[in-house]
């Protein structure tokens, strides 16, 4: 068999000649930048979405963060005016609730007691968590018993801030 005839009948592929257009070594150039293109705008497109959603976590822990705080205030004010209050001194005081013990690390329970009313508040350690939440009762005047009407409020508003 001869090798020269034999590579002069069957041309590479890869080489041009007359009809052949761009070598397949081209094209296969033409496809990796195709396909870094491709990958670029994947990319780019979805680091806004990556980042929409980090922020949508942060926002979505903050609002769990402070619903929880609000069952706790909620509670801690109920026991208290049951009649715990009266161990309670007139002023502020730090509370360390025994349902809230999670939340140690993300605020401080408050406690203000004076001739009027009980005020509860949990206070938020860090900014955006969720806001101050304040939870208010008044004292019946005479005997020292609680008004049935529980009022509450929150300092940012009534919305959790972000």
């Amino acid at each position: 068999m001869n090798i020269s005839h034999h590579a002069t009948s069957h041309p590479h592929p890869c080489r041009k000649g007359p009809g052949r257009g761009i070598g397949m070594a081209n094209a296969a150039a033409f496809s990796q930048v195709d396909l870094v293109v491709a990958m670029f705008l994947m990319v780019a497109a979805l680091m806004p979405l990556g980042m929409t959603l980090a922020k949508d976590s942060e926002l979505y822990r903050a609002w769990s963060l402070r619903a929880r705080a609000m069952t706790v205030v909620d509670g801690e004010l109920e026991v208290l005016a049951a009649g715990v209050w009266k161990e309670y001194g007139p002023g502020e005081h730090e509370l360390v609730p025994k349902s809230g013990a999670e939340l140690s690390g993300y605020g401080s329970f408050r406690v203000l007691v004076d001739a009027e009313s009980i005020q509860v508040r949990w206070i938020p350690g860090k900014k955006y968590r969720g806001g101050t939440i304040v939870r208010t009762a008044v004292i019946k005047s005479g005997d020292g018993d609680i008004d049935d009407g529980v009022s509450g409020q929150s300092e940012d508003g009534g919305e959790g801030g972000q």
